[in-house]
């Protein structure tokens, strides 16, 4: 019981509130900067001005951060108090509806990030979109680079 008790806080808990905490400290260190430059918090910044786009850059990226974190929270919390609660003595029925419930929330997790990635972050939907206009033509290059290795493997033997 206690080895459980210990490992959900170690593994979900305690990362959450230093990720909690962590958040917390970049968001003030954003608005100290964006005070210290002259820019309002969420304001629209004059176009080739680099310390705006530099601070909006930021937000963006802590925002995607605290967007992949709820996800996480969201998704795997179901599961990890189910856990802890098994550990704390209910009897608990890890065949039952809700279980698998939480299981598949788990599970979404890993599908959800690409998804808010692609949402917030302009340089990843360019490298999704590169990525798959060359699929076709990297396919294409790839057989035919096999059929001359397996022609010449053959012409060796």
């Amino acid at each position: 019981m206690n080895f459980g008790i210990t490992y959900v806080t170690a593994t979900f808990f305690a990362p959450m509130f230093f990720f909690a905490l962590a958040y917390s400290h970049m968001g003030w260190v954003l608005r100290k900067r964006a005070v210290q430059l002259g820019i309002e918090p969420n304001a629209a910044a004059p176009s080739g001005d680099q310390k705006t786009k530099l601070t909006k850059s930021q937000v963006n990226v802590t925002k995607t951060m605290v967007m992949i974190t709820s996800a996480f929270a969201i998704c795997w919390t179901p599961n990890q108090v189910y856990y802890l609660m098994y550990n704390l003595g209910y009897d608990l029925n890890f065949t039952s509806v809700g279980y698998l419930i939480t299981m598949f929330m788990s599970f979404i997790n890993s599908c959800i990030n690409p998804c808010i990635y692609a949402f917030k972050l302009e340089a990843f939907r360019h490298g999704i979109r590169a990525y798959l206009q060359c699929l076709p033509s990297c396919r294409k290059q790839n057989q035919a680079e096999s059929a001359s290795d397996s022609g010449t493997a053959t012409s060796h033997m």
